[in-house]
């Protein structure tokens, strides 16, 4: 993950996204950040999970949060989201904000 400010890196750190099988894969592409909340339940067909420093990328619910079992996220991919360690999560919640453009690829 790379946080820009007039065209200059001012933060950069690892992230665990999404294992590449269908519905689990990082969504690519071109987006505004949605929301930012401290604390948010994250909700699918199999799981609930409470994260921490939750900023919202896209409506369908891919976004950068803390991972709370990070080497579980190692072996198995997250369901879509950007996993971060909980000192990257709080930072990239800092810098960043609402509208901000955010770009996705690998």
């Amino acid at each position: 993950v790379y946080v820009f400010k007039n065209g200059k890196v001012i933060y950069s750190c690892a992230t665990i996204s999404g294992r590449p099988v269908p519905g689990r894969k990082t969504t690519t592409g071109m987006f505004f950040i949605k929301e930012h909340q401290r604390h948010r339940l994250l909700k699918g067909d199999n799981y609930s999970t409470p994260v921490v420093n939750w900023v919202r990328i896209t409506w369908t619910g891919t976004g950068f949060h803390q991972a709370e079992c990070p080497s579980l996220y190692k072996v198995k991919g997250s369901h879509g989201c950007l996993n971060l360690s909980p000192s990257s999560a709080a930072r990239i919640y800092e810098l960043t904000k609402y509208k901000q453009m955010v770009f996705m690829h690998y």
